[in-house]
């Protein structure tokens, strides 16, 4: 179900405290397992990140959910402005760090 959604990407980060990127690892770490699957999507849609990684993580997540609208799937509305509400706070997490 992983490869179905495109979630499947390497997540390596020098901070393994960023909750996306440990969220992304229990999606991959997963297989084939619906239930583990579903359980780490679930905390992944909801993951404050705090580094590139998680961001990417949270914006794959929801680039995979926008496909599935596209294709007719039925998406959570509020799931959706969360992942965009986590990106938009990790972005500015980020530039913080940075200036």
């Amino acid at each position: 179900m992983a490869r179905q959604n495109g979630i499947t990407q390497n997540a390596h980060t020098s901070n393994d405290q960023d909750i996306a990127v440990a969220a992304l690892r229990r999606v991959q770490l997963a297989g084939e397992d619906d239930a583990a699957y579903e359980s780490a999507i679930a905390a992944l849609e909801t993951a404050p990140a705090t580094t590139a990684a998680g961001v990417q993580a949270l914006f794959d997540l929801l680039q995979s959910r926008l496909d599935g609208v596209l294709d007719g799937d039925e998406v959570d509305p509020e799931m959706m402005r969360t992942l965009a509400r986590n990106i938009s706070a990790g972005l500015a997490h980020l530039v913080r760090k940075a200036g």
